[in-house]
């Protein structure tokens, strides 16, 4: 697996943090060319200004958010007005749209986007909680079908994370499970935004976690699914998105998430360092320089620039932010890798014995002190950055040994002379 080194992860940091900046721009920018000067954001930052609506005006509340705009300010304190007014429950004439659980879900998102916590009642995110269906989950909309969904679940649970009320309740408990065994029992039929979303919410420090062993078990599916499709993922499909289909009121709508996006956010989450190796820097440099290069990124589907898909772009570059804020973390060596690396050493360590015993080489006791010296050390970093007890224990069992057969060569050598 390829590792970036310091030097290009604190460079790509940088880039990171100016295409955050250029989103930030790019929702500014619309606000102050909207007709007639109303605040909001419609579906996409580029070309006509299509009417404002809850999706777009929630991704830019946030986006703003995210770098301290003030709440009560010009734009970001007029745009939650705005969606603090759109109806929930009252008016059935105008709230047909917010039977989707993916819309309400974007109303709550937008309920105080600058706190990580909400510990007050909040109406939104009541209404979403009281939409989760009794067995647990949400289905895509109330308005069709009442059987739970995995994607509308993970975007509900996404949205209630900061909800310490939700997250202590029973309905938190059944929504975890019914996602953890959805996860464990139909996991070859997710799709990756599937599979990144609910590494996200899995890995969230849920109150209730703890009731809910599953979610362990259903975490590390979704982990060992996405290390498959990113190995798998070619360079030239970076970007490509996951188009969902489902129905509201009769009608078809549509959900547009950019797995890369998604599953590179996932990654960090589960390991911050994989911010030094593999898929996520190569998905952060892309979606970086793509939004950097023109005025955003551009949907291949839509050719559009949506405000959502930059919400989460603008997730990622923070995400990667914080991960390399200070000291890198380094990666740790599992099961996987750590014993072909103890069995690698082992050979070498025969090699220089042999090598010693048949003297088929000059100097061969000195290079044998030298090589198991190496190995020695070799083996004692590997034990301090093994992951797992087990390995750190047969790895530090192998060291000694190494070190006990230094030492003998040594005598031997010094006895011999």
């Amino acid at each position: 697996m390829l590792r970036w080194r310091h030097a290009r992860v604190r460079e790509l940091r940088k880039t990171a943090h100016e295409a955050r900046a250029d989103i930030r721009r790019l929702f500014e920018e619309d606000t102050r060319n909207r007709r007639g000067g109303e605040p909001g954001w419609g579906q996409f930052l580029d070309g006509p200004k299509d009417p404002r609506g809850s999706y777009g005006t929630s991704a830019g509340v946030q986006v703003l958010a995210m770098d301290g705009y003030p709440i009560e300010g010009p734009g970001l304190g007029e745009a939650l007005t705005y969606l603090s007014n759109l109806p929930t429950r009252e008016d059935p004439e105008t709230r047909a749209d917010l039977l989707v659980t993916y819309k309400l879900s974007s109303l709550a998102e937008a309920t105080e986007p600058a706190s990580s916590s909400i510990n007050d009642p909040c109406p939104v995110m009541d209404e979403l909680v009281r939409r989760c269906a009794p067995i647990g989950g949400w289905a895509e909309s109330s308005g069709e079908d009442w059987t739970p969904q995995f994607l509308a679940t993970a975007v509900a649970l996404h949205a209630l994370r900061r909800y310490p009320r939700f997250g202590r309740s029973e309905s938190c408990v059944r929504s975890l499970k019914l996602l953890s065994k959805l996860v464990i029992d139909e996991e070859s039929r997710l799709r990756p935004s599937e599979v990144a979303l609910g590494a996200i919410v899995l890995t969230h420090p849920w109150p209730s976690r703890g009731e809910v062993p599953e979610v362990e078990t259903a975490t590390k599916r979704c982990k060992n699914r996405l290390n498959i499709w990113t190995r798998a993922r070619r360079e030239e499909s970076l970007g490509y998105p996951d188009m969902f289909i489902f129905r509201s009121r009769g009608d078809n709508r549509y959900l547009i998430l950019l797995p890369d996006c998604l599953t590179a956010l996932a990654l960090l989450q589960l390991d911050p360092a994989n911010c030094l190796r593999g898929f996520v820097p190569k998905a952060v440099n892309f979606f970086a320089k793509t939004v950097r290069a023109g005025a955003g990124f551009r949907s291949p589907i839509t050719a559009r620039v949506s405000t959502v898909d930059h919400l989460w772009l603008a997730r990622l570059f923070r995400a990667y932010e914080e991960a390399t804020e200070d000291e890198i973390p380094s990666p740790g060596v599992g099961f996987k890798t750590g014993i072909p690396l103890a069995v690698g050493h082992a050979v070498g360590a025969a090699l220089m014995i042999f090598l010693n015993k048949t003297s088929l080489i000059p100097y061969s006791g000195a290079l044998g002190a030298l090589g198991l010296g190496l190995l020695g050390v070799s083996l004692g970093y590997l034990v301090y950055a093994a992951k797992h007890r087990l390995l750190r224990v047969i790895l530090g069992a192998e060291a000694s040994v190494f070190l006990a057969l230094l030492a003998r060569l040594l005598y031997d050598m010094v006895k011999g002379g």
